[in-house]
């Protein structure tokens, strides 16, 4: 081992550079906050339309009701979009399980 009083002294000089850092990161990231704060909202937002299903399809019905060209419109969209996320999706495990066993 290496003399207590240099040892204490790197610990110390560690210690300080650690602060250092973390004030330098926290300073970085309070410009992406409203960023985080966003990415939240839309995870508290998608929680709360899980826990809510019934919200949800009264909502498609009055929409289908109200408006039903611009409804099926955005329905034929949505499922459109829907296909492509599965596809990407089933892509993305395809990829990862070549990967995963190219690991091995």
């Amino acid at each position: 081992m290496g003399d207590p009083i240099t040892l204490a002294a790197r610990r110390l000089m560690l210690i300080e550079k650690s602060d250092a850092l973390r004030e330098t990161i926290a300073l970085e990231l309070s410009a992406a906050a409203p960023l985080l704060g966003l990415g939240d909202r839309v995870g508290r937002t998608l929680r709360w339309l899980k826990q809510h299903p019934l919200w949800v399809a009264g909502g498609v019905i009055a929409l289908l009701v109200w408006r039903p060209a611009r409804s099926m419109r955005w329905l034929k969209r949505g499922v459109f979009l829907w296909g492509i996320c599965k596809r990407a999706g089933a892509a993305w495990q395809k990829s990862l399980a070549v990967w995963r066993e190219a690991r091995r």
